[in-house]
This record gives structure tokens, sequence and C-alpha cells, in this order.
């Protein structure tokens, strides 16, 4: 139960981060790295290594 939440909270990050990166309209992608101290790429790339 508690890995599909897990689960369910790492894609719903990795839409809204591919929503910032992306969409030109959203605050540029140093707005994220202010907030989390890490790149788009880097917080997608971590977690699309912790599914494998």
């Amino acid at each position: 139960m508690m890995s599909k939440s897990i689960q369910d909270l790492k894609n719903s990050i990795r839409e809204k981060i591919i929503e910032i990166w992306k969409n030109p309209d959203n605050p540029p992608e140093d707005k994220l790295i202010e907030i989390f101290g890490f790149s788009a790429e880097q917080i997608i790339n971590f977690i699309n290594q912790e599914d494998d």
C-alpha cells in the first residue's frame, strides 16, 4: 500500500516538473533550482532512477 502512494507521488512530481520544464508560460527552470536546489533534469533523473 505504501509503495503505491509513493509511486503516485513520484508520478505527480514528475508530471509537475515536466510541466514547469517544458512550458514557457511557467516560471523558468531557475525557479526550480531556487526552490529545490536541483534542475528539472536532475529531479526527473532521480525519480526515474528510483523506479528501476
